[in-house]
């Protein structure tokens, strides 16, 4: 670094750190032009965690993917359904999910499978449930939402996803 010239060093805690004091020392050291070494400068740092932070999030993913929205297509007098899509809910947070639950709104031409939804969720665990376009759909294009909410440990709801469904019925 030449003269007059300034950096910025930025540490951050990790997430997920008990309560308790934490301390921390980077050091700068260096050499001039000429190979003498530079007196390091050492810069203490010290930060203290009040309460433990718990995070309560979640990934929705379809039929394995990372989607953002699900797509249906038929055209009118269909006889075969379209494919069920598994919509799967990971947790990834830092502790277990209470309460979760699934809906869809908007358009009532959809079935929302959840007898394999698990109302609680363990941290890295998965669950999911199976969403189908109802039969009989006249043609035009068809929207909702389903939504994916939960509970923390104390009952308080925590931040709900959401993914876009189509379902497009073609004319004969």
């Amino acid at each position: 670094m030449g003269v007059g010239e300034s950096a910025t060093v930025t540490r951050q805690p990790k997430a997920g750190l008990d309560a308790k004091t934490y301390s921390s020392t980077i050091v700068f050291a260096g050499h001039y032009n000429g190979g003498i070494q530079v007196e390091p400068v050492h810069v203490d740092l010290r930060f203290m965690v009040d309460k433990k932070h718990e995070y309560y999030t979640y990934d929705i993913t379809v039929d394995g993917q990372q989607q953002d929205s699900i797509v249906f297509s038929s055209t009118e007098g269909y006889t075969q359904l379209p494919d069920a899509v598994l919509v799967e809910i990971t947790n990834t947070g830092t502790n277990a999910i209470k309460g979760l639950d699934v809906a869809i709104t908007g358009d009532d031409v959809f079935t929302l499978d959840k007898a394999g939804l698990s109302a609680e969720l363990a941290v890295d665990a998965q669950t999911g449930v199976r969403l189908t376009p109802k039969a009989g759909v006249e043609a035009g294009i068809y929207k909702a939402v389903l939504q994916v909410s939960g509970k923390d440990a104390d009952g308080n709801a925590i931040e709900s996803k959401s993914i876009a469904v189509v379902f497009t019925v073609g004319a004969k």
